[in-house]
């Protein structure tokens, strides 16, 4: 996936949650959707592309974090 203005909000957004929120390990969807204001599909659509890339991890139902 090349890298674009899209991906690098996701990719923000996701390690902002991550950093406000260090009691869970994931990032639920609808946070990440609230925070971009797009529905929660579209987020989910993102992160699943993101997760074949290698760049977060995605469990369906639970949430998202960032790969090492």
């Amino acid at each position: 996936m090349l890298p674009s203005s899209t991906v690098e909000n996701y990719l923000k957004t996701i390690h902002l949650a991550q950093m406000a929120q260090t009691d869970r390990p994931l990032v639920p969807m609808g946070e990440i959707a609230a925070s971009l204001g797009v529905v929660p599909g579209t987020a989910t659509t993102m992160m699943k592309a993101l997760a074949e890339s290698g760049l977060v991890k995605y469990e369906p139902y639970m949430g998202v974090r960032l790969t090492s």
